[in-house]
């Protein structure tokens, strides 16, 4: 796995890139994803898990972004790559698959990741269509914006699971999130306030999943998480690394742990509330 920065014009670090080794000059096309900080977090703070990915074979673009709401951080990003795909002087010249995309992010930026994909598959839209989506730890829409006094905050960060009407989406959490991310929610309550009801709000043409990680906390995706921790980080990669293989690599054997009713995934016993829908059915 290696590493590299971008920088802006005015020398500050812009994003923050983690792709296999050997991809400048080479000729394996990698696809891409994109990844969202959560509110006030960095890069630095996910970099495990971002090297994780790139180590299967992703070129991962991470916006060094504190605030990532709006998912335009997430969209440039992949603008970036994608171009430096195309452009014969750049070091990722014809190494990237631009037509497998998939965004992700964590807590707020689980939010900008589900506008980034949604955003760049509406039709005209001037983005690349991403393939996939992956929110962690997705706040409930009651904290979009709070503590936010811009009257326009609202308008720029809502997300809502209807928007996502192609690709496919997996919604991820831990059991002990129950005041940022629930896992579920009492009936009539308003609004998509769990990962019951984002699941539930995607049109059932789009092929998704929805699990819960037992035991784990708001922010134990960190390298190093201070508050709201409570399980290793690395509890989470081997989902996140198989849903991305299945999604955009077609990887038969990440396919298992997704494909069907009796998925690997519903039946791990350490993950609560695995749900799948549209995703084929398991192989013999």
């Amino acid at each position: 796995m290696e590493r590299a920065t971008v920088k802006d014009g005015a020398g500050a670090a812009k994003y923050e890139l983690f792709y296999p080794s050997g991809t400048a000059g080479g000729t394996v096309r990698h696809p891409i994803l994109a990844w969202g900080n959560g509110t006030d977090a960095t890069v630095a703070e996910y970099s495990r898990l971002l090297a994780q990915m790139a180590s299967w074979g992703f070129a991962v673009i991470a916006s060094t972004s504190a605030n990532t709401g709006t998912g335009q951080e997430m969209l440039a990003s992949v603008d970036w790559l994608v171009a430096a795909n195309d452009d014969p002087a750049s070091a990722f010249y014809g190494t990237l698959d631009p037509t497998k995309i998939g965004v992700f992010g964590h807590s707020q930026g689980a939010g900008g990741s589900m506008r980034a994909f949604a955003l760049a598959n509406e039709p005209g839209s001037g983005h690349r269509p991403m393939s996939t989506l992956v929110p962690i730890e997705l706040p409930a829409q009651k904290w979009i914006c709070v503590g936010n006094s811009d009257p326009e905050c609202k308008a720029r960060h809502w997300f809502d699971g209807a928007a996502i009407r192609s690709g496919s989406v997996f919604f991820v959490n831990g059991s002990r999130d129950s005041l940022i991310s629930p896992s579920t929610q009492a009936p009539g309550t308003e609004g998509q306030q769990s990962m019951a009801a984002f699941f539930d709000a995607v049109p059932d043409a789009v092929p998704k999943a929805r699990a819960t990680l037992a035991g784990a906390d708001h922010n134990d995706i960190q390298d190093a998480c201070k508050i709201l921790c409570s399980v290793p980080q690395a509890e989470y990669f081997g989902y996140l690394v198989a849903w991305m293989r299945y999604r955009l690599m077609d990887d038969p054997i990440a396919s298992l742990a997704f494909a069907g009713p009796d998925a690997e995934l519903v039946r791990n016993a350490g993950w609560e509330n695995a749900t799948v829908s549209g995703l084929g059915v398991k192989p013999d």
